[in-house]
């Protein structure tokens, strides 16, 4: 028997076909360059992290020429960090003295004189409130004032553990530094650390608006439980809640979120999940740091106790900005694909590249809206993986069928 080649092809034909389909990519976004070729950043928008690969894997940036000839164009991320830390050296405790209530304690920084704007303390006990004054000096005769009635406290108990110990400061350049303060019972400082740390940039956050008319806070028991309902999947990666209350106070707090899988589908048995706590004080801002999850509802919930609820003001979400930086080819377009399943990381160069050269300037990026090139259709029997099965079992008959009509032919 001749076996025709059409049949034999068939199956190459069949896996060679969903093989292409699974190269696709099903979102693309046009990008106007600020300049024709050269360094460009832009930050990708804050809802392409729920249609993408996990860290962006599926990321291609193509470049088309006048013939429509595309060719791929190396990029890397770089996240933008909402403050930068300098590390921070240990003060030289000089003196620790008392008089008529006051405990005094003297600082020398190992170094010479240092900008810093934040001291933080280390206290043996674990519970106290007090006030401390700050001053500084070049030469411990003549000592200026910083901070006046600055307020530190730590708790420890079976429902609570927190500490406010760091003194924030207009940034500041002394020799040695003093602290007095009064309290009934030393609290017994072991140690002070000297800490830069640079002015938040707000242009390192997407922040999401307080969605009010999607925002529901209610007292239920003894806890204040808010939902916020986000008009869609977003990935959220600080929470910063603003409390009306002037009171002071401190509150252990939880955060829930009903999280979204790639394929845009909550977990209906279970929706809310435990992310992170924390405790909310009136003494520094309320926010909170959450590990980037994408979601389309949060739920915050603030412990009372037997205290007076708390009035939940209003909350900010924010998510982490996304920066892509690239080396631009001259082209007649460029094209932002993603979206592709299964898609691997791309191997690029170029972030070696950019650490290793003088910093250039780099230009803009305007990032053009969002088009769908896969329509959206009900998930059918061919996107699951019971028809590869069929197809194997389909190829392996094909081909036994035709063995066994050689052989009896023969």
């Amino acid at each position: 028997m001749k076996v025709k080649p059409f049949y034999l092809s068939l199956p190459v034909f069949l896996v060679s076909l969903t093989q292409v389909m699974g190269q696709s990519f099903e979102w693309t976004r046009t990008i106007e360059p600020e300049r024709t070729t050269g360094w460009h950043m832009f930050s990708l928008p804050p809802e392409m992290a729920a249609k993408t690969q996990n860290f962006y894997s599926d990321l291609r940036i193509m470049a088309v020429d006048n013939k429509g000839d595309t060719t791929e164009v190396p990029y890397f991320l770089s996240n933008s960090n909402n403050k930068n830390n300098k590390p921070g050296k240990a003060f030289n405790l000089l003196n620790k003295t008392t008089r008529d209530g006051l405990f005094f304690y003297t600082l020398e920084h190992p170094d010479k004189a240092l900008t810093l704007n934040e001291i933080e303390l280390d206290f043996a006990e674990k519970n106290f409130d007090i006030k401390v004054n700050l001053e500084g000096s070049l030469n411990q005769q003549e000592w200026f004032s910083i901070l006046k009635d600055y307020r530190v406290t730590g708790i420890h108990n079976s429902k609570a553990d927190f500490h406010f110990t760091t003194l924030t400061m207009p940034f500041s350049n002394y020799k040695f530094y003093r602290l007095s303060f009064a309290s009934p019972k030393n609290p017994g400082l072991l140690a002070a650390y000297s800490n830069v740390t640079l002015k938040q940039d707000d242009a390192a956050w997407w922040i999401y608006p307080d969605f009010k008319n999607k925002r529901e806070t209610k007292n239920v028991g003894k806890e204040t439980v808010t939902v916020i309902d986000l008009p869609g999947p977003l990935q959220v990666s600080l929470i910063q809640i603003h409390i009306a209350d002037t009171i002071e106070y401190i509150r252990p707090v939880t955060i829930q979120v009903v999280p979204i899988e790639k394929n845009g589908q909550e977990n209906k048995e279970d929706p809310f999940v435990y992310i992170t706590s924390g405790t909310l004080n009136s003494f520094d801002k309320q926010l909170i740091e959450v590990p980037g999850i994408i979601t389309e509802r949060v739920k915050v919930i603030i412990q009372n106790a037997d205290n007076t609820p708390l009035k939940v003001d209003s909350i900010t979400l924010k998510s982490s900005r996304q920066q892509v930086i690239t080396r631009l080819p001259g082209a007649e377009k460029y094209l932002l694909l993603y979206g592709k399943k299964n898609g691997t990381a791309p191997d690029y160069d170029l972030e070696e590249v950019f650490a290793s050269m003088p910093l250039p300037e780099l230009g803009n990026i305007q990032v053009g809206p969002e088009k769908r090139n896969i329509p959206e259709k009900p998930k059918s029997w061919w996107e699951k993986d019971l028809w590869l099965y069929a197809l194997m079992g389909l190829i392996i008959v094909m081909l036994g069928g035709f063995t066994v009509r050689m052989m009896r032919k023969r």
